[in-house]
């Protein structure tokens, strides 16, 4: 594949941006091509989600020097918190980007002009009720995004796909259960302040859930602090007996700790849960020419990954 298939997936983290970047290879698989992180102040992201703007220019140019000669064209993530989801449904099949818009304006409180939405029509069953189609809709502030792109642009990039972090994950889990002979597995990351939980329904659809706590920090000793444990496993536990009828067979671990073993067998422990250390099952190549390109970069990952996929679908 040549220099117009990369995609480099950029994933801002708390501490550090993160990118890979990718190639199509074959079937479903792909080649890395780099890796990178660079550590980033916590003053530059604002708690509005929004940009320093000055400081991150600065901070992707920097990043820009690591990736591959003439690889421009960048997937990246947004904070799973500064995007709203809904599903739903409308009373025709007209157009429906303006009566999305308008219905998430109002539910939102948000004027039209400052969101931006995207959106996805649901697989749809005839019915007697006579209603129209269901989209799963998202939703974002104008700002958020036309900053990011104003940034990524002031820094030589060429921004390609914007969507949120926990949906690249989910690309990543697609791989990831392809490529596994277990009939149930889950995939947890764990960032800084949220974690993501990607599984396959009953119904067996991909899907995602995410849960909040209290930003801890790893120690060298310590990777996951008890206190951190403790308030955790509840919302696993509510996890499993809302979306999965047993036990999942294996639980890949991604995000804060995913490259310590020891860390990653004693937090199966406390969740009661089988814990392993992910492995790109054969559908990234390449990977021991980058050995830092583990499970801490899944974002970044998953993010190129959805990246290729618009790329071969839109025959950019």
């Amino acid at each position: 594949m040549g220099i117009s298939s990369r995609v480099t997936g950029i994933d801002f983290g708390h501490h550090s941006i993160k990118a890979v970047t990718l190639t199509p290879s074959s079937h479903h698989t792909y080649n890395v091509v780099a890796c990178s992180e660079l550590p980033v102040p916590d003053c530059i992201f604002a708690d509005n989600g929004m940009l320093g703007y000055q400081k991150i220019v600065k901070k992707l140019k920097e990043l820009k020097k690591t990736f591959p000669r003439f690889s421009r064209k960048v997937a990246i993530t947004l904070s799973d918190s500064a995007i709203i989801t809904k599903e739903l449904q409308l009373d025709s099949y007209e157009n429906p980007d303006e009566k999305l818009l308008a219905i998430m304006s109002e539910q939102c409180g948000i004027l039209p002009e400052e969101l931006a939405i995207d959106y996805l029509a649901l697989p749809y069953e005839a019915n007697l009720s006579g209603f129209g189609p269901t989209y799963r809709v998202f939703a974002t502030r104008k700002t958020l995004i036309n900053n990011r792109v104003k940034a990524l642009k002031a820094a030589g990039l060429i921004p390609y796909l914007i969507n949120s972090h926990s949906q690249g994950l989910l690309q990543l889990y697609q791989s990831l259960s392809r490529g596994s002979t277990l009939a149930t597995s889950v995939l947890l990351y764990i960032g800084h302040k949220q974690a993501t939980l990607c599984f396959c329904s009953q119904s067996q659809d991909l899907c995602f859930h995410t849960f909040s706590y209290a930003a801890f920090e790893p120690s060298a000793s310590v990777v996951y602090p008890q206190e951190w444990l403790t308030r955790i496993t509840p919302s696993i536990q509510r996890f499993q007996s809302l979306y999965m009828r047993a036990a999942p067979q294996c639980v890949w671990i991604a995000g804060i700790g995913s490259d310590d073993g020891q860390a990653v067998a004693r937090l199966g422990r406390q969740l009661d849960w089988p814990c392993q250390m992910l492995s790109w099952n054969g559908f990234l190549h390449h990977v021991e020419h980058h050995p830092r390109c583990n499970a801490r970069f899944a974002g970044a990952v998953g993010i190129a990954m959805q990246g290729l996929c618009w790329q071969r679908n839109h025959h950019a």
